[in-house]
């Protein structure tokens, strides 16, 4: 007798972590010590993600606890996380159909929250769920979707588990040829990772199909690679599969020993598992081995294991076939009553799966009267709606009223607060020329402080210190009469003391400044200086000279006097040029030197001068500029001369 391989062990589809006794004691450590409850649920997620196919009951105790956990504080997207590992862990261990159940209320929540992310492992899930119901349709068209939003966020591992998964169901169909492209295509992706867990999940499948194909050859090869990758790692759960899948080439070239041989390994581990469905495929696989042995009582014994897990998962289609195959070997065995009964009620079963066509159009009938009825509905809700149409229309009148009203009160509040910027911004500006009336005073109270200060300094100086020098002097003449070199030496002394007191005093206070124009008091100022120093300096005016105020000419003046001072002082020049222009009611000034230049960040905040000038710059609102190099300097400031009269 040739035994059907049981469905859902010819293509068997794995994703998840792979069991590490490192990670799993360190998380259960963490689960001791943390206090944070979110964080307690993310260790429970975690441990539910590395024993669900290793270990799977005892993966969902841990989820039990995540779900009572998230439950408590009230975290609903932990809760639905929980739900969803509930959906895996009941389809790893066999019962595809109350994982379906989950799964749709699960894809119900990530489709509303429209969560991308989650949607695609939630289609996956129902796809592979459909796919072990033996719902091809549905498997399709959920693996699809999957597939699509896979492609669409670039996610390239889920992606080949959803083409793994879409050729495991051409393997179902017999299309083996549609589902080595699939697997191909995966096969090359995995390689390139070389993930053991991955590898080993493609080579078993690509070995299922070889041996559809009576390849048995490269079926075993493909099954003997896979077990070489996991046999030392921890994913127990590839590990039974791959040593199943090389008991089934050995026993279909009649190696009947070395096939019990694996068989016997895979249910070992199937057995510390705990895995319901896995385990129902081993005794599968053992009664049909001992029948082929003739081992009548070891194969009714392991079949029987094997219909009774099929009963306790709800698994119709492997439920039939334990029945065929146990009224097969009840046959052999020479029982022909229990043989006639199981036959029986295989057929009856089989059958009852056959009418599930039947009832689907039934259900398409109903769908159909249902929805002829929803059209009677509609139609007398149309005419209902124009017995309301005058309503609506009387209520949307008194909308329009409402409109217009929350219209009105909408552009008052607009107005309103259009009046209040306004008002704030005259504020502002008050504010700002009282802030600009102060510092102009303070900067002319500064400024006239200096003006009285050099007064009182040149007064001293020109009637204390050189009437002082001037009896001095007058007394030394007495004594030339002796021919004394050393006297006469003092007198030309004093007499350059005098001279540079003088000088001094002229420039705090320069004469010419009260009794003449600026233009005078500049040039005079040019033509003192070019006498006592050794710098040439010329001054030129232009333009027809407008009368400024008293006050303006003062801080012009001091403001050429502390450039062409500066020019003479530091610049090291030969030439300095002083120009004054008076053109369409502006004031222009240039000073200009041959020097040496300088550098305006490194002078910056040095000296007295600089902070002056600046005072006085600000005083006048002039425009200051300057330009300064290795081949000289040039300062240039302009007055407007409209402003001046607000001084």
């Amino acid at each position: 007798m040739r035994y059907k391989i049981l469905f859902f062990c010819s293509f068997i589809v794995l994703t998840g972590f792979a069991q590490n006794k490192t990670t799993i004691d360190s998380l259960e450590q963490r689960l001791l010590i943390e206090q944070s409850e979110v964080r307690k649920c993310s260790i429970y997620n975690d441990l539910v993600r590395n024993y669900i196919y290793s270990f799977p009951k005892t993966s969902l105790k841990f989820n039990d606890s995540l779900a009572d956990l998230s439950r408590k504080i009230e975290n609903k997207g932990l809760e639905m996380l929980s739900q969803f590992n509930y959906a895996r862990i009941y389809r790893v261990l066999g019962d595809s159909k109350k994982a379906l159940d989950i799964l749709i209320d699960y894809n119900a929540y990530v489709e509303k929250k429209q969560d991308t992310t989650n949607l695609i492992p939630a289609y996956y899930q129902t796809g592979v769920s459909y796919m072990f119901l033996d719902d091809k349709v549905r498997a399709i068209e959920y693996l699809l979707r999957s597939l699509e939003l896979s492609e669409l966020t670039k996610n390239e591992k889920k992606s080949l588990q959803s083409l793994n998964a879409i050729g495991a169901i051409y393997d179902q169909m017999g299309q083996y040829q549609k589902a080595l492209e699939y697997y191909k295509k995966v096969e090359t992706a995995y390689e390139e990772s070389q993930d053991p867990d991955d590898l080993g999940l493609i080579y078993s499948n690509l070995g299922i199909v070889y041996k559809h194909l009576d390849s048995l050859d490269i079926a075993l090869e493909y099954f003997q690679k896979g077990y070489n990758l996991n046999k030392d790692r921890g994913n127990l759960s590839v590990k039974s599969y791959q040593l199943r899948n090389i008991g089934l080439i050995y026993q279909n070239q009649n190696k009947l020993e070395q096939a019990e041989n694996y068989f016997l390994k895979s249910l070992k581990i199937r057995e510390e598992m705990g895995e319901q469905l896995p385990l129902l495929g081993s005794y599968y696989d053992l009664g049909s081995l001992y029948d082929s042995k003739g081992n009548f009582i070891k194969s009714i014994d392991n079949l029987k294991k094997a219909l009774e897990i099929s009963r306790e998962i709800h698994s119709e289609s492997n439920e039939a076939l334990c029945l065929l195959a146990l009224s097969e070997v009840y046959e052999k065995y020479g029982n022909l009553n229990s043989a006639f009964k199981y036959l029986k009620e295989g057929r009856a079963l089989n059958d009852s799966i056959q009418s599930v066509d039947f009832k689907e159009k039934v259900n398409d009938l109903d769908k159909k009267y249902e929805t002829e009825k929803k059209d009677k509905e509609i139609a007398n809700q149309k005419l209902e709606l124009k017995e309301q149409e005058a309503e609506i229309q009387k209520k949307k009148s008194q909308q329009n009223y409402m409109f217009g009203v929350i219209g009105f009160l909408l552009i008052a509040s607009i107005l309103i607060w259009l009046v209040f910027k306004q008002r704030q911004k005259r504020k502002n500006q008050e504010f700002l020329t009282l802030k600009r009336e102060y510092q102009i005073k303070s900067l002319e109270a500064l400024i006239e402080g200096e003006e009285k200060e050099r007064y009182r300094i040149a007064k001293e100086l020109h009637d204390g210190v050189n009437g002082d020098l001037s009896a001095i002097k007058y007394k030394l003449s007495t004594l030339i009469e002796m021919n004394n070199k050393v006297i006469k030496e003092a007198i030309s002394m004093i007499d350059d003391s005098c001279n540079q007191v003088r000088a001094i005093s002229h420039n705090l206070v320069p004469p010419s400044l009260d009794k003449f124009s600026l233009i005078e008091a500049a040039e005079t100022y040019c033509d003192s200086m070019n006498a006592a120093n050794h710098v040439e300096i010329n001054f030129q005016s232009v333009g027809t000279e407008v009368s400024l105020p008293k006050k303006a000419e003062i801080n012009i003046f001091r403001i050429i006097q502390e450039l062409v001072s500066n020019s003479i002082k530091h610049a090291n020049a030969n030439e300095i040029n002083v120009q004054v222009s008076f053109q369409q009611g502006d004031l222009q000034v240039t000073v200009e030197d041959d020097g040496i230049g300088f550098n305006k960040e490194e002078v910056k905040g040095k000296g007295i001068g600089l902070t002056n000038l600046e005072s006085r710059i600000q005083y006048l609102k002039a425009e200051f500029d300057f330009v300064s190099n290795d081949k000289g300097t040039s300062c240039t400031f302009e007055v407007d001369i409209t402003k001046l009269d607000e001084y």
